[in-house]
């Protein structure tokens, strides 16, 4: 199952959806849910956190400080996973009483204009102690874009 080949130090996988994507042909959230039933959370912005725990979970995940959590999601100051890796939760790893530790990642689905929206009203700043953001590399973005048939190749 994908939940085996998960990286060992993956705790939870929180998918925000909008509202207007549930139900779409291309089900996102109900093929990561089906894959990960253990570690996948589905939080749908606009629904409050009384009819959803997910939305409970996220927040605290968001908030609390003692496990690390991450956003894919393309800021300005986004770094790719493996130089936050290297950066900050490899030398976490060194001190002892960090080894077991285990991260949250939040992916946000959506349209880009939807996707923004949701990090705006969900997600805290990293000034203000938010999480930091993760974006793609240059290698997984050419992985995902360039399978597409533009001739060539190598």
């Amino acid at each position: 199952s994908i939940e085996d080949s998960l990286p060992h130090f993956v705790h939870r996988v929180f998918l925000i959806l909008n509202h207007k994507e549930i139900g779409m042909v291309v089900d996102t959230a109900k093929l990561l849910l089906m894959s990960m039933p253990n570690q996948a959370r589905l939080v749908v912005s606009g629904i409050a956190e009384d009819y959803q725990e997910s939305l409970v979970e996220l927040k605290d995940a968001l908030q609390q400080k003692e496990r690390p959590c991450i956003v894919l999601f393309p800021t300005e100051d986004a770094q790719t996973f493996e130089d936050l890796y290297q950066s900050t939760i490899s030398s976490k790893r060194d001190d002892a009483s960090a080894t077991d530790t285990k991260l949250d990642v939040v992916v946000i689905d959506g349209t880009w204009q939807q996707a923004q929206k949701i990090h705006q009203r969900y997600i805290p700043a990293v000034q203000d102690g938010g999480p930091c953001r993760v974006c793609l590399s240059d290698a997984a973005l050419e992985l995902l874009g360039g399978g597409g048939g533009g001739g060539g190749g190598g």
